[in-house]
């Protein structure tokens, strides 16, 4: 039994300053004054946090890769790798993503993280797969390889969708049979994200009546709104501002979108629908100048410069080398929302989305004990998994 005492406690709505927080096998069990008493008189561990913010551990829906390593990759090391990464940098719960790639290669990039997934450490959770592409339109492929992309049938999507630990997938609903692929998502429980997309407006009310409930790096890979026939057409940007039943995800590196964007978004969305994520790539937590998007086998060479991965020609961003941390500090400095506001939008705001927030993403009695401790500035000083620290 632990007690985290004199911590500010960051909860959705504000922060409470100077309190307690105590943890028991794994789970949060009392917060405020009720932890503190209950630690006394069963003489609990202490551990002081004066002067430091104790938030929930970020949930990040959308990572490729980090450390010089992508899930891609397809071994263990790789995984391994890419997770202590993101979790040195507050991430306690993650979503390992996959590009548009061979068949086989996804399969491969499935089977080893449902592996990884039933051999849990004291690093990051993978909380389950999400499958970007191939089932996305070539006109916004941005940095995806166009020779992978596919028409979705059930011929390539039954197989992948029979994972248990498949949890979304994004894709074009535009495409020829994407509304069989959305009823196949739904009757899973699966979440549907729409990505890489040239959607009508009314393409994209179908998809949320189909059960489509995000929407994937919002503003990147999109139309927005545009001219036909002299007469301006709401684009899949407009809609997914619209929606109320769509959460959208923002890239939040300071480069994918200006600070006036990620002022706008939640303040359209509400932070309840506005969710941070990195879509960061091996690159993330490098030094590095030159990378591969994807597979070292296959992928893709990149050129990665002012925080941001580049195809070499520079005519597409091909993700970011952010990590969740550097979101959270940039929804406060740049875009001025507060540390509830934006720890929200990285921790309970996905957790909504996944459908797992009667466990993660906030700070309450009876979820997980997913902590990170964050200097005045924001940075991680240290991350805790279920109440155990993570190694540095």
């Amino acid at each position: 039994m632990t007690l985290f005492q004199r911590a500010n406690l960051v909860l959705p709505d504000r922060v409470e300053a100077s309190s307690f927080l105590l943890v028991d096998a794994g789970q949060i069990v009392a917060l405020g004054a009720e932890a503190e008493t209950r630690a006394r008189s069963a003489g609990a561990d202490r551990l002081d946090c004066e002067g430091l913010f104790l938030a929930p551990g970020y949930i990040d829906l959308h990572v490729h890769g980090g450390g010089g390593a992508d899930f891609m990759d397809a071994t263990r090391d790789a995984v391994h790798t890419v997770i202590e990464t993101h979790t040195r940098h507050g991430t306690t719960g993650l979503y390992p993503t996959t590009l548009s790639a061979d068949l086989a290669e996804i399969h491969a990039v499935v089977a080893l993280l449902e592996a990884v997934a039933a051999d849990p450490t004291s690093q990051a959770e993978i909380l389950g797969i999400h499958l970007e592409g191939p089932y996305l339109c070539a006109a916004q492929k941005g940095a995806q390889d166009e020779r992978y992309l596919l028409a979705p049938t059930p011929q390539t999507y039954l197989p992948l969708l029979a994972s248990p630990l498949v949890k979304r997938v994004s894709f074009a609903p535009e495409l020829d049979g994407a509304a069989a692929l959305m009823e196949a998502l739904r009757d899973r429980g699966i979440v549907g994200s729409l990505a890489h997309t040239e959607a009508s407006h009314g393409q994209v009310v179908e998809a949320v009546e189909r059960g489509a409930s995000l929407v994937t790096h919002l503003y990147s890979g999109m139309n927005g709104v545009h001219r036909q026939r002299g007469l301006r057409r709401v684009g899949v940007v407009e809609s997914s501002l619209l929606l109320d039943e769509l959460a959208v995800e923002l890239i939040a590196d300071g480069r994918h979108l200006p600070a006036e964007l990620l002022r706008l978004v939640p303040k359209i969305k509400g932070t309840r629908q506005t969710i941070l994520v990195t879509d960061a790539m091996r690159g993330a937590g490098t030094s590095a100048k030159t990378s591969v998007l994807g597979s070292l086998a296959r992928g893709q060479p990149v050129e990665l410069r002012d925080g941001v991965a580049w195809l070499p020609d520079g005519s597409a961003l091909a993700g970011s080398t952010a990590t969740m941390d550097r979101l959270v500090q940039n929804m406060v400095k740049l875009a001025g929302w507060s540390v509830a506001d934006a720890v929200a939008m990285a921790t309970l705001s996905p957790a909504r989305a996944m459908g797992i927030d009667h466990r993660h993403g906030s700070l309450a009695v009876g979820k997980h004990a997913d902590l990170v401790l964050l200097n005045a500035g924001l940075g991680v000083e240290h991350v805790f998994v279920k109440g155990v620290r993570a190694p540095r």
